[in-house]
């Protein structure tokens, strides 16, 4: 913008040139006009771009507000599974410990009158290694960090279900077979063994054993 001080005009006898000085003031406020139209347009583009600059950043914050929180409810629940985890594998440990302490004993004092050694040397290996490999898979690392997912973890415990299923199987199968050559009144099912109808006690009491054993 040209200021008015340097401006020059005619010098006429009683001053300067009146239309001269007037058609300056009229350009001078035209090109003011300009450049305030220009700036104050320069301005509400500015704002524009500033209101839209801060609303990607408010969603950029609400979006890592929610990254924030999906991460720590994902923690949480990688902690919560891993507690269950560890939870059901101790629990089947204690149940299994449970049936060892109560029919070891059971086994000690009638395998002589059913003639099942060799039935009940099978079973306490299979609880026995049951045992060692549930405390060995419970050592393990649950969490996420290690690669690990939930299914990955039930797919473990099925296959060792499977696993110990045909050990009882195989147990019962030559239980069986070596039940051929015992009477019918003196068979052991093994199956009855893992599932009684009668109450350890009641058993006991039937096969003439002292309550102590049967307590385990």
């Amino acid at each position: 913008m040209k200021k008015i001080s340097n401006a020059r005009f005619e010098i006429r006898r009683r001053g300067y040139d009146v239309s001269e000085v007037e058609n300056y003031i009229v350009e001078t406020q035209s090109k003011n006009e300009t450049v305030l139209i220009e700036q104050k347009e320069r301005i509400a583009a500015l704002k524009e771009e500033n209101d839209k600059l801060t609303a990607e950043v408010t969603a950029l914050r609400a979006q890592e507000n929610q990254i924030k929180l999906t991460l720590l409810k994902a923690t949480h629940t990688a902690e919560q599974l891993d507690s269950d985890l560890k939870n059901r594998y101790a629990a089947e440990l204690k149940r299994l410990q449970l049936f060892r302490a109560k029919w070891t004993s059971a086994y000690e004092e009638i395998r002589e009158r059913y003639n099942f050694s060799k039935d009940a040397l099978n079973m306490e290996s299979v609880a026995v290694q049951t045992e060692i490999e549930l405390k060995k898979f419970l050592k393990q690392n649950f969490s996420l960090a290690n690669g690990r997912e939930a299914d990955e973890m039930e797919e473990y415990f099925k296959k060792e279900v499977d696993r110990l299923t045909k050990l009882q199987q195989a147990a019962q199968n030559s239980s069986e077979r070596q039940g051929e050559n015992i009477a019918s009144d003196n068979v052991f099912s093994i199956d009855e063994a893992l599932h009684p109808k009668e109450s350890l006690e009641d058993l006991c009491k039937d096969l003439g054993i002292a309550k102590k054993a049967c307590r385990g």
